[in-house]
Formats: structure tokens, sequence, C-alpha cells
């Protein structure tokens, strides 16, 4: 799973229940409010983590208040971007951009004091997004190295911080030390051509079991906007994972062009496809069905490398413009904004909220994408 920024009013834990009633589809509720604007937030080791604009809390999953630490300071106001629990090492891994940036490491069951910290821009400015995970490496059955993936769109700063996607060691224990991006003699990363502009990072994930991690990014270039999915090889190796990258532009749809990703999901399965649904916008404001509802099948990705990215080091590559289509567009509406997804045995279920407070459930039939929109849409 990948951690984005996001910026919210209010912390609210939601439980549903479905309540076949009149006046509301929902039996559970619980809120708990902060004090000031609640930027990002976490679960991960059976509990909530909140960066909120003063301290970073500690919640168990009741939203009871555990530990908190204050990341503000005098000198430099401070914001929190990444928040990414790492089970294996029992830490918490925490990004900010306080000066020209730092990364620190949290107990990850008692926030308040620090295990490690150093001063290096990782984390986007203000407003500016990013996405970040943990790649599992794995040879045969065996998980053999663990680095911290983050992409990150481009800041105009004088403190030379990192654009495009770097790899980051998780332990001291790996070459170079804790959060370096050294492999061997090396350094390891993915950037966008010079003409192309990442815009947005919407998502990252692992597939399952974890051979190969994904990025989304919507993007800018000469030629207009566009969808792109880079695909990686998980290998001990960061030199090596970043020759594996294999790149497609994901086309929606046949009716009407829709070039802007909002959301998506992945459906994690162990077999042979690897299925993921994205909502689409022909940011086109008076459409009664600007926003498109698609399916893909992500393991079609071909050995190719489109012009709009460039790797460290460099290699040979074929390149060419490989467009994936996707295998159904599942549903159009005026203003979805959201969607999240489950398998279940043969079926997959999708969620969708909308820009009107509309939360939709939608069963998929996974081997000809027959589809029923359920009677659980609830207004929120």
């Amino acid at each position: 799973m990948s951690y984005k920024y996001m910026n919210m009013e209010l912390l609210t834990s939601i439980h549903f229940e479905k309540r076949r009633s009149a006046d509301s589809a929902v039996s559970s509720l619980m809120e708990v409010s902060v004090s000031g604007e609640i930027r990002n937030f976490a679960v991960g080791n059976g509990k909530v983590f909140v960066v909120t604009d003063s301290p970073l809390l500690q919640m168990r999953l009741d939203l009871v208040e555990e530990k908190h630490k204050d990341i503000q300071n005098h000198t430099h106001q401070n914001q929190v971007n990444i928040l990414l629990p790492f089970h294996a090492n029992k830490t918490l891994i925490t990004c900010g951009n306080s000066g020209c940036g730092y990364r620190e490491l949290l107990d990850i069951n008692d926030i308040s004091g620090s295990l490690y910290r150093e001063d290096v821009p990782v984390s986007p400015s203000v407003h500016k997004s990013s996405v970040s995970f943990i790649i599992d490496s794995v040879q045969g059955n065996t998980e053999t190295e663990k680095y911290m993936l983050v992409a990150r769109e481009k800041v105009p700063d004088d403190c030379g911080s990192d654009e495009g996607v770097s790899l980051w060691n998780t332990l001291e224990s790996q070459t170079g030390g804790i959060f370096s991006k050294i492999d061997s003699s090396n350094e390891a990363g993915i950037s966008p051509e010079r003409d192309v502009e990442w815009t947005e990072q919407i998502d990252s994930f692992q597939s399952s079991p974890p051979s190969h991690s994904y990025l989304l990014e919507n993007v800018k270039s000469r030629t207009g906007p566009a969808v792109v999915v880079l695909r990686m090889k998980n290998s001990r190796s960061k030199t090596e994972m970043t020759r594996s990258l294999q790149d497609a532009v994901l086309q929606c749809c046949d009716d009407k062009e829709c070039k802007k990703l909002l959301s998506s999901s992945v459906v994690l399965s162990s077999g042979s496809s690897l299925l993921w649904v994205g909502i689409y916008t022909a940011q086109e404001p008076n459409d009664p069905q600007k926003t498109a509802l698609a399916i893909y099948d992500l393991s079609l990705i071909r050995d190719r490398v489109p012009s709009y990215v460039s790797r460290t080091p460099t290699c040979k590559a074929q390149k060419g413009e490989d467009a994936l289509r996707p295998r159904a567009v599942v549903l159009k509406h005026s203003s979805m904004s959201s969607v999240a997804a489950e398998k279940k045995g043969s079926w997959i279920e999708l969620y969708t909220g909308t820009a009107s407070g509309q939360l939709m459930k939608i069963v998929l039939d996974k081997q000809g994408f027959e589809f029923w929109l359920c009677d659980s849409a609830v207004q929120l």
C-alpha cells in the first residue's frame, strides 16, 4: 500500500454495517476532533497515525490517543508529507519539509522519541503530491532486501530535491547505510524526460506475491496530458530494478478521451492477471458523464519504455508508445472521485465515491466483467 498526501478537515473513522432502513444505511459512526488541520494519516501495526499542523498523533483503532510528538519548532515551519509504517522493523518512517527536508525513524509503538534522524531533501513541498511504500525484494521464497520507494513532483527550490522516483535504504546494514540511494557505486532512479512534467502521483503498489512494483502518474508533455503506469521487477539491486522498467500509457475511453486519473485501486490476486481499476475524467465541467470507471489488466504491459521516462543508470531499451486499453468501462457518471476494490472469490467488489457525497457498490463478474450496481448506494 502507498501513502499519499491528504488534506482533511476532520479525521473520521467510519464502520459501515448495512441496515435496511429508509432513513440511513450507516449504523455506526465514530468521530474525533483534533487541534488543527489533518494533513496525512496511515494505519499500521494495529494503530492509527495522524499528522496535524502541530503534533503527530498515535492512536488506537478506536481513536483513543496513546502518544504524540511535536513536529514544529520556532525556526522552520514543518509539514510531514510521508508517513510510512515499516512493520518488519517496528518503526514509523516520517519525512518532512522543515528547512530543506528531513527523514526520521520513530518507534512504531511509541512515537514520542526519535530513533534516528538526518537532514536531507526528500519530502515534497506543501500542496505537492508524493507516494511512497516499502518494496519487498524476493528471491525464491526468501525476502532479501527492503527499500523505500519515493515518487514526487518537480519542486522549484534551492535544496536539490529529488524529482521522479528514488529508492532509499531502510536499514543501516544495507550498502551505504540507512536512507542511502547508493547501490554498490551507483545511484538508481527514474525521472521524467526534459519536455515532460509529472503533474501528480496517484498511486503505487506491489503485486502479490511481491514480484513487481507499480506507479501511476498523470503527466503532461508536448503531445498533451496522459496517464502512465510504470512497472519494475523487484530485486535486491536498485540498479537492476531501474533497468527492468517497463511502461505503458493507459487509454480511456473509446467514445470520449479521458486523460486525467483521479483515483485508482488494485485488485490483488495470486493469478496471472493483475486487475486494476481507475477513475478518469474528461475535464469537461458540463458533461453529465465526465468521469469513467475502467478496469485494466496490467500484466499485459510489454517490454517498452515510452519517451516520458529516463533512467539512472541509463541502458538500451526499445522505445515506443505502448498503449493499454481497458478490459471494460464499468460505469460513467457525472462526478466519481474515489474508488476502492476488493476481490471475493470469483467476484470483484468496487466501492466508488462521488463529489456529491454518494457511495456506490458495484459487483463485477471477474470472468466476463458483467456487473450489478447494488442497492447499497448511500448519500453521505
